[in-house]
């Protein structure tokens, strides 16, 4: 079985499964100076304490197997030997019961009846005094044991022109079923079979009755309301009115009309009144008719509409016109200006340059009068030293603005590539590139590149005497799924590799080749772990935990 074994050095605590011995160990040295355990131990002699000898069934106990060395003796409660109880139970007697568990003993006489189960029985604990029930007017029944039953004389509930029966139903629990007839108001019957409640939709039949709730539903769903307005009188300048039905008010032309014969005074509340038509209004020397009011931002050049507050600020403010002030009180001309002034529109005018002076990169065609100024980059100094791509700059535009950048900033992937340089390209295209400098490419001296180096071939080598790596950690299979890889020591051909189908670290002694995709160890390493770790549970692997050591067997 795979697992820890443990080795057992000086000082260890042995944890041993079997262990054997080419002697006899003496009972001195911890054995028991025989060969065989075979009735070695005789209970009582070589033994101190109590112990059972034999097992007897005793009152209301079974027993089995309970005879051999090797016995497993079954003990079993027997109440069927119990004595059986011809006997009435008094409340003396005691009956035997589990306590959620625990065993206990109460007497008849302790236990209530409300602990049992009942619904077989449907006794109560309701006691009464009615021993007899007697059928009394427009009734039938009764009696004076078992269920009793009364019953209301049909002549009670049917009442004719020969009926003279007289009394009070009470309707508390009164349930009816069919139809209900009575007397229809003119001549003959009519049958009620329902009744429609409120909540419920109104049915418009004569077969059903309604209460007063569904009633007020109906009534209120209509849109009728009541209220205590008993007569509406007419006022001033108002005619109509009345004290029942439909009433209507209308107010007198002459309250609407005003003239020079018209004395009529008073206000309208404009809230929700409305004209059509035109509305006639004096002016200085006649009459304008008003037959619309202009809201919004449509404006329309007549005498004959009125404009709202929003529609003038919409055309004040379409003119251009604007509620904004300053502070400004005077305009004072300058050097190289003249004219100004504190009121009225204020004109300054430029006095002119005197001269024009050109300066570094600078060409000027005159000192003065209409001057032409360029820039003359032909100036610049020749720069006879190389580049340095760190400090040196080149001026440029970006996107229109004038801007500079160091050389080792600008990145070539911004030039015109006309020489079809590539990342990618394969040592043949370079040498087309550079068949200037022969049909390879061959630097002479020490090579430095800033930016990251791609290389995309089959094999990339490397002759030097010692390879420095900054990089604390080389990545190997990069890009690749879980599989073999390692190192190959070229000569005998010994790797040093991971074994993905084991997940661990091998050697292969020899014959390993640079192209190998997978690795054959002959051995693996042993890794130490200070805990259990399933990773590791492999042959060989060692785990030390406090002072004792063990090594994974599988």
């Amino acid at each position: 079985m795979a697992s820890w074994k443990k080795v057992i050095v000086s000082g260890s605590a042995a944890d041993l499964a079997s262990l054997t011995l080419d002697t006899q160990l003496a009972v001195a040295q911890g054995g028991t100076g025989a060969t065989s355990l075979s009735n070695l131990i005789t209970m009582g002699t070589h033994t101190t304490g109590n112990y059972v000898a034999t097992l007897t069934a005793g009152a209301l106990i079974d027993l089995q197997n309970n005879t051999g060395e090797t016995a497993s003796p079954t003990i079993d409660v027997d109440l069927s030997e119990l004595t059986d109880g011809t006997g009435d139970i008094d409340a003396n007697d005691e009956i035997v019961y589990l306590d959620n568990g625990s065993q206990k003993r109460k007497a008849f006489s302790e236990i209530d009846l409300s602990e049992f189960r009942n619904s077989d029985t449907g006794f109560t604990s309701n006691a009464g005094d009615i021993t007899g029930v007697t059928a009394g007017t427009n009734l039938s029944g009764g009696g004076s044991s078992g269920g009793v039953t009364l019953n209301v004389d049909d002549a009670f509930l049917i009442n004719d022109g020969s009926d003279t029966t007289t009394g009070t139903i009470t309707a508390a629990g009164f349930t009816t079923t069919g139809t209900w007839t009575f007397d229809e108001f003119t001549s003959g019957t009519i049958g009620i079979t329902t009744v429609q409640d409120s909540g419920t939709s109104f049915d418009d039949n004569d077969t059903s009755l309604m209460t007063a709730a569904a009633v007020s539903d109906y009534v209120t769903g209509l849109g009728y309301s009541t209220g205590d307005i008993t007569g509406v009188t007419a006022g001033t300048n108002l005619s109509g009115g009345g004290s029942s039905g439909t009433v209507t008010l209308n107010v007198d032309d002459a309250f609407l009309k005003n003239d020079a014969s018209d004395s009529t005074s008073g206000t309208i509340t404009a809230a929700g009144f409305t004209t059509t038509g035109t509305w006639t209004f004096d002016t200085d020397t006649a009459t304008v008719g008003i037959t619309a009011v202009q809201t919004g931002s449509t404006f329309s050049d007549v005498d004959t509409e009125l404009m709202s507050a929003g529609a003038i600020k919409e055309k004040i403010e379409a003119y251009g016109y604007s509620t904004a002030t300053g502070d400004i009180t005077g305009v004072t001309a300058g050097t190289g200006m003249s004219g100004g002034g504190t009121s009225g529109t204020v004109t300054l005018t430029n006095a002119g340059v005197t001269s024009n002076v050109a300066g570094a990169l600078i060409d000027v065609d005159s000192a003065t009068g209409a001057v032409t100024i360029a820039v003359d980059l032909s100036e610049l100094t020749d720069g006879t030293a190389d580049v340095h791509s760190t400090q040196d700059e080149l001026v440029y535009l970006d996107n229109g603005s004038q801007k500079r950048k160091q050389i080792s900033e600008i990145k070539l992937s911004a030039f015109n590539n006309d020489s079809s340089w590539a990342a990618d390209q394969t040592a043949a295209d370079m040498a087309t590139l550079f068949a200037a400098y022969g049909s390879g490419v061959t630097f002479g001296d020490d090579v430095t590149i800033d930016g990251d180096l791609t290389v995309s071939g089959d094999t990339v080598t490397v002759n030097v005497a010692n390879l420095n790596v900054e990089d604390k950690f080389v990545n190997l299979n990069n890009g690749g799924a879980a599989s073999d890889g390692g190192i190959i020591i070229e000569g005998q051909g010994t790797a040093l590799g991971w074994d993905e189908s084991e997940s661990r670290w091998g050697i292969d002694f020899t014959g390993a080749a640079e192209d190998d995709t997978t690795i054959t160890p002959d051995a693996y390493v042993s890794c130490v772990v200070t805990a259990d770790d399933a990773n590791y549970s492999k042959n060989g692997n060692i785990k030390i935990e406090s002072s004792d050591i063990y090594i994974y067997v599988e």
